[in-house]
């Protein structure tokens, strides 16, 4: 069986579909899978190790350029000899940009999760994210209506190479020799500027956690940009650490693999953070949660909301309504923080 994924999407989004792959490889131990995914998809995915042909999207583009169509004799060499034809096409969130990428692998039965209202057509099969439901839960109802799978890998199981989990574990010793107080994961940044949270409430907050016993560890991308959009993790990270008096620890921009970023999750006691990739990281890995949630609608939150039974939520459709008082009243009334 050869199946090939148009894996396009963030960190969050790869971090549940990564339970999808490990199901499909553990069932079905023979498959041939393709998969095109951008980087954070590439290193997680990485850890699934019948998979063998994951292609960076970046490197297709480096190849074949930002403007190649299915016309392009270059682009028809690159996907016959790198993917060939398969038995399974899926794409997740597919949209008119890849179509071309459509055109060019052959396919038996061609699967969408959640296609643009535009592409539906050129479909089999589509999977639609259902009234309240989390989008694991909308892939796990993919995984068994197309390959018969009911029983699928529990999400979160990111594993993790030992030469990176002792990476992690020295870092986690260097910020443990200002004491023995439990590590409190704060990720302020996010790639929407709608999903951020003013950087002063984030001081309070931080501030709030030093007293209450915890040692803030300041989370978040080492991204300059994305396309047009300045990406502010490092930025806010150093202000908050500021506000902090130094007494936060940064490690903004110094976790370029998503697999040590996970380890360092790992040792944390609670998290905090927006709605971006590793508060989903901390959500499927049993980490107290805490979300803050920039609510589009309904559905939205429903469908991307952290996923996880120690998961909380904040959400609003502005950010800025949300204060720092309802945040240290949530951390203050959490009875798992108080009996850590």
């Amino acid at each position: 069986m050869r199946i090939h994924i148009n894996a396009r999407t963030g960190l969050g989004d790869s971090v549940y579909f990564l339970s999808i792959l490990q199901s499909i490889t553990r069932v079905y131990p023979d498959a041939e899978i393709s998969l095109i995914c951008w980087n954070v998809g590439e290193q997680l995915y990485m850890t699934v190790p019948a998979i063998k042909n994951i292609i960076n999207a970046n490197d297709v583009l480096k190849q074949l350029g930002a403007k190649w169509t299915a016309q392009t004799p270059k682009a028809q060499s690159f996907f016959k000899e790198r993917i060939g034809a398969v038995d399974y096409y899926i794409d997740l969130q597919p949209v008119p940009n890849y179509g071309a990428e459509l055109a060019l692998v052959p396919a038996e039965k061609r699967v969408a999760v959640n296609p643009d209202p535009a592409v539906s057509g050129n479909y089999d099969v589509i999977i639609q994210t259902a009234q309240d439901e989390q989008i694991i839960l909308t892939y796990r109802r993919m995984l068994a209506e197309v390959f018969g799978i009911t029983e699928s890998a529990e999400v979160g199981d990111i594993p993790v190479p030992q030469e990176l989990k002792d990476k992690a574990a020295k870092v986690v010793d260097l910020i443990s020799r200002k004491g023995s107080r439990r590590l409190a994961g704060v990720h302020p940044g996010a790639k929407a500027h709608e999903k951020l949270w003013d950087v002063f409430k984030w001081g309070k907050v931080v501030n709030y956690l030093i007293d209450a016993g915890f040692q803030p560890v300041l989370f978040g991308s080492n991204l300059r940009m994305s396309g047009q959009i300045p990406i502010l993790d490092v930025p806010f990270a150093e202000a908050i650490h500021r506000l902090s008096f130094d007494r936060a620890f940064n490690m903004a921009g110094q976790t370029e693999h998503v697999l040590i970023l996970a380890a360092l999750i790992g040792h944390l006691s609670l998290y905090i953070g927006l709605d971006t990739g590793p508060t989903h990281i901390a959500s499927v890995c049993g980490i107290p949660t805490l979300e803050l949630f920039w609510k589009q609608s309904d559905h939205q939150f429903a469908t991307w909301k952290a996923y996880g039974s120690s998961v909380q939520c904040i959400a609003s459709d502005d950010m800025s309504t949300i204060t720092a008082e309802q945040v240290v009243e949530r951390l203050a009334g959490w009875g798992c923080l108080r009996n850590g």
